[in-house]
């Protein structure tokens, strides 16, 4: 894709982002977003063939970016506990920079279609694969003992995404760097003993 259509393709996604996440996927049209794009409806129909597949691709595009944003953010020469200390980090600045993807994200993953069953999958896949990496790097290393890592790795996940969940929504009480705090010293301390 060239730069002009890229952009274009940006501003569709970026648009259908911020309807979906204010109206919701069954109250939202093809022309709010076309209009909130800037576009012609005909031009988002050039690149997506029906709401559905709007819908789909940005759940995919929003997917990439976190993981490549978390592969970017660590440092895989490092030891594994600092590995796990920046993959947290950079899911919650990736959540900080990105907030309306990612409320439109949680609401879509806690609601949960079965027309979502492919990228949930995939999201908990390449998501979880990063974090199951770093675990099993720390075990190798001898720095726990724990048998099941696909446990551990969605307790990891999980307090993560619960944790930007109440950040979104009570943001006073629940400040960023709190967050990044309390997941270190749940699984720091409890983890690796320290």
């Amino acid at each position: 894709m060239d730069k002009r259509n890229r952009e274009k393709y940006s501003r569709i996604i970026n648009a259908g982002v911020n309807i979906f996440m204010r109206k919701g996927f069954y109250q939202t049209t093809v022309e709010e977003v076309a209009r909130e794009a800037g576009v012609g409806k005909g031009t988002v129909y050039n690149y997506f063939a029906n709401k559905e597949a709007l819908f789909l691709a940005i759940i995919d595009d929003g997917i990439e970016n976190l993981v490549n944003y978390v592969e970017e953010s660590r440092d895989k020469n490092t030891d594994p506990r600092a590995q796990l200390q920046q993959a947290i980090r950079a899911v919650l600045d990736f959540f900080a920079h990105h907030r309306e993807f990612c409320i439109f994200l949680v609401r879509e993953h806690f609601s949960y279609s079965h027309s979502l069953r492919d990228q949930v999958e995939k999201f908990h896949q390449q998501h979880n694969a990063i974090f199951r990496d770093i675990l099993e790097q720390c075990k190798e290393k001898g720095l726990f003992d724990l048998e099941y890592l696909d446990t551990l790795t969605a307790g990891i996940t999980g307090a993560v995404f619960s944790s930007a969940f109440y950040w979104f929504m009570f943001r006073e009480e629940f400040p960023v760097n709190k967050i990044y705090q309390t997941i270190e010293e749940m699984f720091f301390n409890n983890l690796f003993g320290e």
